[in-house]
């Protein structure tokens, strides 16, 4: 049987795939710069990369959208992905991206908990709805989201939208995850524990929202 981790390593499959990362930083950084209305490198917690960047609507926004960037736990940060900001504003919706410590610095479980954290200040300094959407480890993290243990009540309830885009539906981590590091134990993942979270809100993923 194929090893999970090399099932899941898409660039090996990809012609080219060195010349994409290079596209979506130019992508981003045009769309960032052409962009009056934005606010860089806003801090949620203690370390360089905790911190979200946030697009204002030119007018007053109809909610606020949390775009969680993928990148297997493991690489990326906001910045590569401004640019996919442009439906949403256009759409009304002010937006903010967070970046986050990555793997293996840190466990899958503590990037839970750092995006928690920024979901918790970007809703405190805005009002009306919230939309998460987020790509492979991106789309994990905010169906984990929805969790009741992870975010305030309050906070939960504002959430009218969640798209994970291409998220994991396993419990496996590669072995270069803390998760699977012999030295760091088992059983205290984050993948392990909550794969998808309570039934609740797998429902409430698997519908698109609320």
């Amino acid at each position: 049987m194929m090893p999970l981790d090399i099932t899941y390593a898409n660039a090996a499959y990809i012609v080219r795939t060195e010349t994409y990362p290079p596209k979506w930083d130019a992508a981003a950084a045009a769309f960032a710069s052409g962009l009056g209305r934005t606010q860089v490198g806003v801090s949620y917690g203690g370390s360089d990369r905790q911190v979200f960047d946030f697009f204002n609507t030119s007018e007053a926004p109809k909610g606020t959208m949390i775009f969680v960037h993928g990148g297997y736990w493991k690489a990326f940060d906001r910045s590569s992905w401004s640019h996919l900001a442009a439906g949403p504003l256009a759409a009304g919706w002010s937006v903010a991206m967070p970046s986050y410590d990555l793997c293996p610095d840190v466990r899958i479980s503590e990037i839970t908990q750092q995006i928690a954290q920024a979901v918790q200040v970007i809703a405190a300094r805005t009002e009306g709805p919230l939309a998460l959407a987020g790509h492979s480890a991106g789309g994990h993290l905010v169906a984990r989201m929805l969790d009741p243990a992870v975010l305030s009540e309050a906070v939960r309830d504002r959430i009218v939208r969640v798209a994970p885009i291409s998220w994991w539906l396993t419990s496996y981590a590669g072995g270069d995850f803390h998760e699977r590091d012999p030295a760091a134990g088992r059983g205290g993942g984050d993948l392990e524990a909550h794969p998808y979270g309570p039934t609740g809100c797998r429902r409430r993923q698997d519908l698109g929202g609320r």
